[in-house]
């Protein structure tokens, strides 16, 4: 149980299996088999520590909806990338979504809570393209400083990560407990 949480909170991305026992098994994550038909970018903007967000939404054609969940025909799928590579601090795990472009044949696992008919992912990754999958680009984005007069629309981080500043001990704290749980067995 303790390697399952410290695999979700380092960021280290889900095998499907993991995903096939741990949640679609008990149905906290619907699986769909989709095709994105269309992919926009509705925003960019940067945050207050300086990482820069791209939002995308991607309309995508169900092909098996695997789970029966209340998907026919399309549904939209919202997404965001977070690009540290300029800000002040790092994340202190992974959160982050690529984009979905046209052509992506994939499994999705899917968030069960949807908001106004969007859809997120289970948690970041939890796509896996198939052999099929042929993804074009993804579409441009408005630049930084033509957005800046416009009122970028928020989104709840579905994944709970957050930016850290600072301490470098913090991650040696976190490995605290697996080293004393590791030096009682020995």
């Amino acid at each position: 149980m303790f390697w399952l949480i410290s695999q979700a909170v380092a960021g280290v991305p889900w095998a499907e299996s993991e995903l096939q026992e741990l949640c679609v098994a008990d149905g906290n994550c619907p699986q769909i088999v989709g095709a994105v038909l269309a992919t926009e970018c509705y925003g960019v903007h940067e945050d207050e520590m300086g990482a820069i967000i791209t939002r995308y939404r991607s309309t995508i054609e169900v092909l098996e909806n695997v789970d029966g969940i209340e998907i026919t025909d399309t549904f939209i799928l919202q997404t965001a990338n977070y690009d540290y590579s300029q800000a002040e601090a790092q994340p202190n795990c992974y959160d982050s979504d690529p984009g979905h472009p046209v052509g992506e044949i994939a499994r999705y696992y899917l968030d069960p809570e949807i908001e106004s008919g969007v859809y997120y992912l289970y948690q970041a990754g939890t796509f896996y393209p198939t052999e099929d999958s042929d993804p074009g680009e993804l579409p441009d984005c408005i630049d930084l400083a033509e957005e800046s007069t416009e009122e970028v629309e928020e989104t709840e981080n579905k994944t709970g990560c957050a930016s850290t500043q600072g301490s470098p001990f913090r991650g040696i704290l976190a490995l605290l407990p697996a080293a004393l749980l590791w030096r009682r067995r020995r």
